[in-house]
């Protein structure tokens, strides 16, 4: 278990790497799809900070890894305002927060669909009669 820690750590620590990158480092457009229609920038936030949360919960099971993303996501969203080029948006904390939000959830709809399966009786045989 403690391998797939360790991936975790270091998939966290290559993801905070790159959306670092692209929020204070990078100056050129990313391309937008036509299904988003111009909120190609909220897409990209929500499913970076739902991967560094995805990797920060393998790398710590059991802890809140939401919290400290969604201050990440806040930091950064502060650190623009004094980056040239850049602005600080309220819109893009929110999406990086739904992101960590929603890797959240899933984690623990996942956990209680499976924690349901294990506690129910097995089935009985058709031939054996109920008690």
């Amino acid at each position: 278990m403690n391998g797939v820690r360790a991936l975790g750590s270091l998939l966290a620590a290559a993801c905070l790497c790159a959306i670092l990158y692209f929020a204070i480092a990078y100056d050129g457009q990313l391309p937008d799809h036509p299904a988003l229609h111009g909120k190609n920038d909220l897409a990209l936030h929500a499913v970076s900070f739902a991967l560094l949360t995805l990797t920060v919960h393998v790398a710590r099971p059991g802890r809140c890894a939401a919290l400290p993303c969604m201050v990440i996501a806040a930091l950064i969203e502060i650190a623009q305002i004094w980056i040239p080029g850049r602005e600080a948006a309220f819109d893009d904390f929110l999406a990086g927060a739904v992101g960590c939000v929603f890797v959240v959830l899933s984690f623990r709809l996942g956990n209680s669909i499976l924690a349901r399966g294990r506690t129910k009786t097995p089935p009985r045989a058709l031939n054996e009669k109920p008690r």
